[in-house]
């Protein structure tokens, strides 16, 4: 996604254009069922659907949200807005 940008000076709208796979294709890994970019809260979000049987967060979500300032891209994780995971969950370092 920060490779798409820089490339072509704009978040890119959906995984192809970030030069990724399909969304549904993340399922083969242990963890995650779904990585799809989206456009919500702002272009280039990284939307994380988990994979967790028998947890909390079992396929909720995690955006993972850029921001730039001086030619810098800044992430910022958070729970998403519909299905998004409970704050006691995150990741640690998300819970700041």
């Amino acid at each position: 996604v920060s490779e798409s940008f820089y490339s072509n000076s704009r978040w890119p709208a959906d995984n192809f254009q970030a030069g990724l796979t399909g969304a549904d294709t993340y399922d083969v890994y242990e963890w995650v069922k779904r990585l799809e970019i989206v456009s919500v809260p702002t272009s280039g979000t990284i939307e994380v659907t988990f994979k967790l049987p028998n947890t909390p967060a079992h396929l909720k979500k995690l955006w993972l949200v850029p921001s730039t300032a001086s030619g810098e891209i800044f992430w910022t994780c958070k729970p998403a807005d519909s299905d998004g995971m409970e704050t006691r969950v995150l990741p640690p370092s998300c819970r700041i």
